[in-house]
């Protein structure tokens, strides 16, 4: 697919990266001459200097031939005016990263009168995506299914943890909840286990399951099940005010430090139920002076990765339970890993998943295509959801019948408002929802890929 991708920032070098790895042409447009000789360095993209506005810089990219345009400056209104302009030149599918509170409240408006498929706001993701891992504290990840039916959650596995040293058919012997161990992160290694995998210490296990009965395995592998009812939240930008506004909801109480005097007026306005905080949320004094030992969690904001990831550091010293860093630079991965800083988010990655979903779907035919996606383990594998069609192979055929590729697993299936969690004598059927795990590099693009 011929795609023209505005802007050349985080996201869009993301995008750049995983749209070309799949196979698309690609073509950067972009003000900065440093970032597009970057980015012409890294990935093989063609990249052409000039404004996402411009009717000259968009003819030169070729805007005319482009099946699909992406804009991600960080302009809401160029993105906007961007697409309007493609959707004008009769380019077929235009996607817009929009990220102001004001504009979110009217996506189905600017999706109507500018012509924009697909509207996406990271922070506002972002912040959804937090939430849920304040919900579940003791996760890394929470990436929700069907509606929320169906979960699947990641944690590291400690020393302590019953499960460590055994096999996972007799520890799933033991398991009376409807659950499936389905990726294991072991260093920088993917695993798809099955029943001779023996979970270590410091593994990242994945598990999926119905979401209730993800909650009871928790509970009684005496994990933390309880929501946090207080949250330390450092840095007032998008992010810091959708996740507030978001979690005061569910009844959490949430002390927020902004440094500009400004953003804290405006914010006290917005967030009246929210304790708004004057000052540097990287100050000690500060955070001991508003008793950031007592808080259950901590949630790092500001704009700064090394500032949120030494603070978080100096949040886990003082005994903070659960804190959540926003990264969005690349190459700290490892770094992260050694320092124990496991729930990690980062909102050009968010971005990228949904975008690079919807490009999947309109690069496939026949319905198989997923209708959500994650990626896990910091890319190296993916989660996705697809619905069962007319079209799909091996309907009705037992799983250990229908030859399913041994690098892929079949998570879990909603049928009919049930979820079941497959096993050799279960099948697909039409209208099915089927969660698919596989490493990032057999990500199944179609249904029908998972089966040999």
């Amino acid at each position: 697919m011929k795609i023209l991708i505005a802007g050349g920032g985080k996201v869009g070098r993301t995008l750049a990266r995983s749209l070309s790895k799949e196979g698309h042409e690609i073509t950067i447009l972009d003000n900065d001459e440093e970032v597009l000789a970057h980015l012409q360095e890294a990935v093989d993209v063609f990249c052409v200097k000039g404004s996402a506005t411009s009717m000259n810089s968009l003819e030169q990219a070729g805007i005319r031939e482009k099946e699909l345009v992406i804009a991600v400056t960080d302009s809401d209104e160029v993105n906007m005016l961007c697409c309007l302009t493609a959707k004008r030149l009769e380019v077929p599918h235009t996607i817009a990263r929009i990220r102001d509170p004001e504009y979110s409240q009217e996506v189905n408006k600017l999706k109507r009168d500018l012509g924009i498929d697909v509207v996406i706001n990271p922070e506002h993701q972002t912040a959804l995506r937090i939430a849920r891992l304040l919900r579940f504290p003791a996760a890394m990840s929470v990436d929700p299914f069907a509606s929320g039916r169906i979960e699947l959650v990641g944690y590291r596995i400690n020393e302590d943890d019953s499960v460590v040293g055994i096999p996972l058919r007799k520890v799933m012997a033991t398991v009376k909840e409807s659950v499936l161990f389905c990726i294991v992160q072991r260093d920088n290694q993917i695993l798809i286990p099955n029943g001779e995998t023996i979970l270590k210490k410091d593994d990242i296990a994945y598990v999926i399951g119905k979401s209730g009965e993800i909650m009871t395995f928790f509970r009684n592998s005496r994990k933390q099940t309880h929501s946090v009812k207080n949250a330390f939240v450092i840095g007032g930008g998008r992010i810091g005010y959708y996740l507030c506004d978001t979690i005061m909801k569910s009844h959490i109480r949430v002390k927020l430090v902004e440094k500009d005097e400004d953003t804290c007026q405006e914010l006290d306005e917005l967030l009246p139920d929210c304790t708004i905080i004057h000052g540097d949320g990287t100050d000690i004094h500060l955070l001991e002076q508003e008793s950031l030992d007592e808080a259950e969690a901590m949630v790092l904001l500001t704009g700064f990765d090394e500032d949120n990831i030494i603070t978080a550091l100096y949040g886990k010293h003082v005994g903070v339970p659960k804190v959540i860093v926003k990264v969005n630079r690349s190459g700290y991965d490892d770094l992260l890993k050694e320092l124990k800083l496991d729930n990690i988010v980062s909102p050009k990655v968010i971005t990228a998943d949904e975008i690079i979903r919807y490009v999947r779907a309109m690069s496939e035919s026949g319905g198989q295509v997923a209708e959500m996606l994650y990626r896990l383990a910091g890319g190296q594998a993916e989660a996705c959801q697809f619905e069962v069609t007319p079209d799909t192979k091996n309907l009705k055929v037992p799983f250990m019948n229908a030859h399913v590729r041994k690098d892929v697993m079949v998570g879990a299936i909603l049928r009919d408002n049930r979820v079941i969690i497959p096993g050799g004598h279960d099948f697909l059927q039409e209208k099915d929802v089927v969660i698919v795990i596989a490493g990032s590099d057999n990500c199944v693009m179609n249904l029908n890929e998972i089966f040999e």
